[in-house]
């Protein structure tokens, strides 16, 4: 009976990240030790785009906002911070090298410290000027409308964790975790992710899009907000 109860807790809790099954490796091994935490290069454009060339995984640390206004193709969007270090550990692969883009008041001291956090140390660099070097390059942006909570399109794409999705979502509304997004199909026509404010849902967008969805939005705020907004009732389950 006790171990009944307890697969119904363990149930109910949703995912845990990936990357927790390798620390009992990582801790085995020991922390590579450093004199201070290592510098992340400022890369030109040229630098910046022979990383990507040869395979570097693109994160985007800026506010969501900022890359639904306009981003690069192919990135993650993974604000920076709080939760930074976790969902890179949950969705990047531990031997990927990395390349970034962050705001001009961004600390890439902070960055480098949150992927050290997690394990990930092939830090290639950052790129300098950030986006806005990027455009003034003329190279091609993409863009992820972001919608009010009233103005819901289309099927929607719910990325919070299983519990959290069971005490209250709109209805019809489909559950795939963050940490199981790449894996997700993603229904003809327009497509709203979202969450419980919004930056786990443009992490989930950026992924559908880098494999290749279209036709994505992101809903500002969470089921509380829609319900609000439209004096709908949440399903609970």
């Amino acid at each position: 009976m006790e171990l009944d109860r307890l697969d119904t807790v363990l149930a109910g809790l949703g995912s845990f990240p990936s990357y927790f099954a390798r620390l009992p490796e990582v801790n085995r091994r020991g922390p590579h030790l450093y004199g201070s935490p290592p510098e992340l290069p400022a890369l030109d454009l040229e630098a910046f785009r022979a990383a990507i060339a040869r395979g570097a995984a693109i994160i985007d640390a800026p506010p969501a906002a900022e890359f639904a206004a306009g981003h690069m193709p192919r990135p993650l969007s993974i604000p920076l911070p709080p939760a930074f270090a976790s969902w890179l550990g949950w969705l990047v692969a531990p031997e990927a090298e990395l390349v970034f883009v962050l705001d001009d008041d961004q600390d890439p001291r902070e960055l480098v410290r949150q992927c050290l956090f997690v394990g990930y140390e092939c830090l290639v660099g950052r790129l300098d000027g950030g986006m806005r070097t990027w455009t003034d390059a003329g190279l091609p942006t993409s863009s992820i409308p972001l919608l009010e909570p009233d103005a819901v399109l289309g099927a929607v794409i719910d990325v919070r964790q299983r519990n959290e999705f069971a005490a209250g979502h709109l209805p019809g509304a489909e559950n795939v975790e963050l940490g199981s997004i790449g894996d997700a199909v993603v229904p003809d026509g327009p497509v709203t992710v979202m969450c419980g404010h919004g930056e786990r849902a443009m992490t989930g967008a950026s992924v559908l899009e880098a494999n290749g969805a279209r036709d994505l939005r992101v809903l500002v705020g969470g089921p509380d907000d829609w319900a609000h907004a439209t004096g709908e009732t949440l399903e609970v389950e």
